[in-house]
């Protein structure tokens, strides 16, 4: 009987589906800034509200001589603006830092033209100027937030020498008591701004608390996402190791079944091949049982990209004895990567590959700078489909009809690109295959 050593097909004529980007499917959320603009939209109201009140309340309750006429046109053109920003919050699309600077900038403009009709800077409320820039800081950048701090002290300097008299009472002039107006509009001036700090304040907490449970959930996301790349590496990776010695038993217990059981020699040497194919299965088990205790990309540790490199492929060719592996150092200086065992499978997924598809001799080279670790596998072989090389992997191209075949490559992406790199394809030299793995280096650890 002649042994029979087969290999599974390779993924080489198969090209893998696009890898959907990571957390695609969580559900759409809203931006901070789409956030920040729906609350700043309930504190304008707020605001028109009270200023509505105040100017009504010192006209007709203190007797107190306002323009009326252009104080409500002011509020209602600050009316027409928050149902323009309430419709726009409202709206799919991204609302840009410029939108929010427009927004807390006509806030500005419309309490500066309410202060200049009533006294300028003798008005009790010119300290509402402070609450603007608080939630300038609040939501703006710091270029921006300052920017609009300088707004105000330039408003606050204009109504210094510029606004409309405000005619008080002669009652009310310099006489403490809770009926002198100037002074409870002074003490006003200072629970709003007060109130509506903290009501903002409460606002801006409440969209920080969604976006942490929000990040909460795109960390748990992908979290399950490493473990079911993790998986499926391990499931392709045993595909691998076990196709050799379980196709060798299943020839030879079809021989048994068909021929009858061999002379004790040939018996022997059988069993021996068995046995061999057995312990290499068990062994297979052990090693993925063993990484079945790394979840979490985190828990990789750092190490000098050769040796790690070094590592991972001298324990392929103790498994792989038919193919030939070499390594080249290309580095001006060492370079340091994490080493993950997600990344380690990935590569033995590469050299399996090449291995099924025919090559006798694999290269492996270590390149880069400093910043960046590039990793090359190139074999002898038979290459990649001129459809891959054209337009990257993308769904349909298989041509291998064995079902279960055809993700080694949809995973390796997958497991560089949550490192933090980039995979290209493309062919070697000699016309074999050429995979270029670019991940950033350690600069500690």
């Amino acid at each position: 009987m002649t042994e029979i050593e087969p290999r599974p097909k390779s993924d080489r004529g198969t090209a893998p589906p696009q890898p959907r980007a990571p957390g695609a499917v969580l559900p759409e959320a809203a931006s901070p800034n789409r956030q920040n603009l729906a609350l700043l939209v309930r504190l304008r109201w707020a605001a028109i509200g009270g200023q509505a009140v105040t100017i009504l309340v010192a006209e007709t309750v203190l007797g107190i001589v306002l323009p009326l006429v252009a104080m409500l046109a002011v509020i209602l053109a600050l009316i027409l603006v928050n149902l323009a920003a309430g419709w726009r919050s409202r709206r799919p699309g991204e609302v840009t830092v410029r939108r929010l600077v427009a927004e807390v900038w006509a806030d500005v403009l419309a309490l500066a033209l309410l202060l200049y009709l009533s006294g300028g800077a003798a008005n009790p409320f010119l300290g509402l100027f402070v609450l603007q820039d608080i939630v300038a800081l609040l939501i703006l950048p710091v270029r921006a937030a300052a920017a609009t701090f300088v707004l105000t002290l330039v408003a606050g300097v204009v109504l210094l020498g510029f606004g409309e008299p405000l005619a008080l009472p002669g009652w009310a002039e310099g006489v403490p008591g809770y009926g002198n107006p100037y002074l409870v509009a002074s003490y006003l001036s200072f629970a709003i701004s007060g109130g509506l700090t903290l009501w903002f304040m409460l606002g801006v907490r409440r969209n920080l608390a969604r976006r942490d449970a929000q990040l909460a959930a795109a960390r748990q996301q992908i979290d399950e996402e490493t473990l079911l790349i993790r998986m499926g590496l391990m499931a392709s990776t045993a595909a691998h190791d076990l196709g050799t010695p379980l196709t060798n038993l299943a020839v030879i217990l079809d021989d048994w079944e068909d021929l009858g059981l061999p002379e004790e020699e040939e018996l022997s040497r059988q069993v021996n091949l068995m046995q061999e194919a057995v312990a290499t299965c068990r062994e297979t088990i052990s090693g993925l049982l063993r990484q079945a205790g790394q979840a979490r990309l985190e828990e990789g540790r750092g190490e000098d990209a050769l040796a790690f490199v070094t590592e991972v492929a001298r324990g392929w060719e103790r498994r792989n004895r038919g193919c030939v592996i070499s390594l080249e150092d290309k580095r001006t200086r060492a370079s340091r990567l994490l080493a993950d065992v997600l990344l380690a499978r990935a590569l033995v997924n590469l050299m399996d590959n090449a291995a099924e598809a025919g090559a006798g001799q694999i290269t492996l080279t270590v390149s880069g700078h400093p910043a960046r670790v590039v990793l090359v596998i190139s074999d002898d072989g038979p290459g990649f489909p001129e459809a891959l090389l054209a337009g990257g992997p993308v769904a349909g191209q298989s041509g291998n009809p064995e079902p279960g075949r055809g993700l080694g490559l949809i995973l390796v992406q997958s497991v560089v690109r949550r490192l933090g790199g980039t995979v290209r394809f493309g062919r070697a030299e000699g016309g074999g295959a050429r995979v270029e793995i670019d991940l950033p280096a350690l600069i500690r650890g």
